[in-house]
């Protein structure tokens, strides 16, 4: 994981050591240095890198569905399935947080336009022949 100059985590980053220090800033969502890490960090990403690129919308859209006054818990994002044929891409992903929630994200190269779906598993059934 990439953490800010401040030792707070970016989602999604990687795996590096952790920091020795953190500074109680308030973290990604609170402290602007952080925030504008995060953002830096997220725009070094290639263009090309559609897996990358939609684990950063899946992260952004947890965080901002989280309940604003708990910290953020560390989660990662993974992907299930990706195909990409010529101009449009899409993702299936998930999260390790314990939330049932699945995301879709769909780019539509014609309209240069990038979807989030995001579902909730409420069951899962077997059928039996």
């Amino acid at each position: 994981m990439v953490h800010t100059t401040h030792g707070h985590r970016i989602p999604n980053s990687g795996k590096h050591p952790a920091p020795t220090h953190i500074v109680a800033c308030g973290g990604i969502l609170k402290c602007e240095d952080c925030k504008n890490e995060v953002l830096l960090y997220w725009r070094s990403l290639k263009s090309t890198d559609y897996q990358s690129y939609a684990k950063k919308l899946v992260t952004d859209y947890v965080i901002s569905h989280l309940d604003k006054s708990d910290e953020i818990p560390a989660f990662e994002v993974y992907v299930v399935w990706f195909c990409k044929i010529l101009q449009n891409w899409k993702v299936l992903l998930s999260t390790d947080l314990p939330d049932g929630m699945y995301y879709e994200v769909t780019y539509n190269g014609e309209k240069k336009e990038t979807y989030v779906d995001a579902y909730k598993k409420f069951e899962n059934r077997v059928i039996p022949d």
